[in-house]
């Protein structure tokens, strides 16, 4: 079971590689209309920069990605907004953390249509991994976590579960 410490710098990981991978989208470099690449990218980058291990950068680009196909798959699905998919108000959480999400989700929707298959299979979080803003379901007694910003999914809270579906409003 990782530390709180191990999963706090996970999580400054999630965010720092969503940051590098919006920075790649937006100066529409190679790789910038690809998802994968993007983070393969944004993996490269921090990995160089040594703070973060290639085992660490790789974890964490999964779980970002888990969640951008997720989301990308939930917004050309049904048309809604990123609202609806966290399930929240989107005034509870970070401009800055909303606006790299989107920005991505947005410019590799047609993508995440490509890979609807494996959205549908990344749909499902596990207790010990990272996510984004949002309500994870426990898949076991139906008890909702909700995330303000990134952060590590717990057990839940009500009955020590560990398998978790995500939550949107049309849920």
């Amino acid at each position: 079971m990782p530390t709180e410490h191990d999963q706090q710098r996970l999580t400054q990981l999630y965010d720092t590689l969503m940051e590098k991978a919006h920075e790649i989208v937006e100066r529409g470099q190679e790789g910038g209309e690809n998802l994968v690449k993007a983070l393969q990218e944004a993996v490269e980058t921090v990995v160089e920069m040594g703070e973060y291990t290639r085992e660490e950068a790789e974890r964490a680009s999964d779980f970002l990605q888990r969640d951008l196909q997720d989301a990308g798959s939930y917004l050309q699905r049904t048309r809604k907004e990123l609202g609806d998919w966290l399930h929240m108000d989107l005034e509870l959480i970070e401009w800055s953390l909303i606006d790299m999400f989107l920005s991505v989700a947005d410019r590799t929707r047609v993508e995440l249509t490509r890979l609807a298959e494996l959205a549908e299979q990344a749909s499902h979080y596990q207790t010990g991994e990272i996510t984004g803003p949002g309500t994870l379901v426990c898949d076991n007694c139906g008890e909702q976590l909700h995330f303000k910003h990134s952060g590590h999914i717990p057990p839940c809270p009500k009955c020590h579960g560990s398998r978790y579906s995500r939550l949107s409003k049309e849920d």
